[in-house]
């Protein structure tokens, strides 16, 4: 990546925390594996990238994701999202949600 000093892995350990018909909430930790020269900046490309992933499914498109937060902790290499579920998602939706957000984070 131009402009960073890096040594090890890129590969972040993505963890789901919470999940319920209105929220689902992750985080992304690379304290492990990246070394960064300047951390908070990589941590807030990588939020972007990672919410404008969720921006492009069709679940955003069809209104069941309604909005998606993230919060970067660059002190620990962390980065926590919040994923705000419309109020007409039903458990099946909610399993498709999940899927498709290990499928996004597993592809990252």
């Amino acid at each position: 990546m131009e402009g960073y000093h890096q040594e090890g892995s890129l590969t972040p350990r993505h963890q789901m925390a919470f999940a319920s018909l209105n929220k689902i909430t992750f985080y992304s930790d690379y304290s492990n594996s990246v070394s960064l020269d300047n951390i908070q900046l990589f941590l807030e490309k990588e939020a972007c990238a990672t919410i404008g992933k969720l921006k492009r499914t069709s679940y955003f498109h069809k209104g069941i994701i309604k909005r998606m937060i993230s919060d970067i902790n660059g002190s620990e290499g962390i980065i926590y999202f919040e994923v705000i579920l419309s109020s007409k998602v039903n458990r099946s939706s909610l399993a498709e949600v999940v899927s498709c957000l290990n499928k996004l984070l597993i592809s990252a």
